[in-house]
């Protein structure tokens, strides 16, 4: 019984001095836009083919989705692979809110069909890509401001 009010006193020692009475939380951020972040390792000598690829391939369908508005941005960043199997591009796609992403690969498709064409085109530049890159993986994040 001792040990149990003494836990008690320590959490309202504690919630005393670091909350006070009546203070409610207040987030030292607010978040900002909404990134989807791919690492990518590129076979070694063939950065610039694979950034040809992304030229023609990728940046007219993410041009297209910039003026639809359903993207905000998208970046590149290359960087030197720190180890064998680290990334040495990295590509950031930049979305309003989270509700930005529902039904988001249909309207892709969509702009796709309407940019380059038949299937057919969409898998030969699959698998041209795929022989010269590898994705290690990807992320969303969220951009944090702080206040």
């Amino acid at each position: 019984m001792k040990r149990t009010l003494g836990y008690a006193s320590a959490v309202i020692l504690f919630l005393s001095i670091f909350a006070g009475p009546g203070q409610a939380y207040e987030s030292p951020v607010v978040t900002g836009t909404v990134w989807n972040i791919t690492f990518v390792k590129t076979v070694e000598g063939m950065d610039d083919l694979y950034l040809e690829e992304l030229r023609t391939g990728m940046k007219p369908i993410f041009e297209e989705a910039k003026k639809e508005g359903i993207i905000l941005s998208y970046r590149i960043f290359s960087s030197p692979a720190a180890t064998p199997g680290d990334w040495n591009l990295m590509m950031m796609t930049e979305f309003e809110n989270m509700a930005a992403l529902d039904g988001l690969e249909e309207k892709f498709i969509a702009i796709y069909e309407r940019v380059v064409g038949a299937d057919e085109d969409f898998e030969k530049g699959a698998a041209r890509r795929n022989e010269i890159r590898q994705i290690l993986g990807d992320k969303l994040a969220h951009e944090l401001i702080l206040k």
